[in-house]
């Protein structure tokens, strides 16, 4: 399949064919090398997979989800954050690969809060994204690495693991799961 231009991304509406599952193969694999590519596709699917995984953690925990998600996606939308990548945050489900989600762990040291999980057999990196309670982001870590220890912030706040193969592709996710608070 030749290469694609945005017009035909949008002609062909082909992203939400991609956050459906219902490209052939051929199509799902010019869409990624088109929006890999491109800033424009990549910031309007990832605004895309945060409002999915917004209405996603919606159903399972209505409370400060909410207001989380929907500040995340302001965040996502204006590419701001702590360390600034092109990389996405999709739920499990959303690109390919989907798998079990990692068990996210965390303790106290000396030099902060240690973020821990077992490796991916197929991972080539991890993104960990740390948001406060009101959904600002705090820290975004792109890294091969299984651990990232940082100083944890001040009252609630939520953590994200995505689990990247060598094409950005997301093989796994951990979700929101709530900060160990300081002691």
């Amino acid at each position: 399949m030749p290469d694609l231009t945005c017009a035909e991304v949008d002609d062909r509406d082909l992203e939400s064919g991609y956050l459906a599952g219902r490209l052939t193969a051929e199509e799902a694999e010019a869409y990624e090398a088109h929006y890999f590519g491109c800033e424009r596709c990549w910031r309007t699917l990832e605004t895309a997979l945060a409002v999915r995984s917004a209405r996603g953690a919606r159903r399972r925990a209505p409370f400060a989800v909410r207001t989380l998600a929907a500040a995340a996606i302001a965040v996502i939308a204006v590419g701001a954050g702590w360390w600034v990548t092109r990389s996405a945050a999709p739920p499990v489900d959303a690109l390919r690969g989907g798998g079990e989600a990692p068990a996210v762990r965390m303790h106290e040291t000396p030099a902060g809060l240690a973020v821990a999980w077992a490796p991916h057999a197929r991972a080539d990196r991890y993104r960990l994204r740390v948001f406060s309670a009101d959904g600002g982001l705090l820290l975004e870590r792109l890294t091969e690495d299984t651990t990232v220890v940082f100083a944890p912030p001040p009252g609630a706040a939520f953590l994200d693991l995505t689990v990247l193969d060598a094409l950005r592709a997301v093989l796994s996710g951990s979700g929101l799961v709530p900060v160990m608070p300081p002691r």
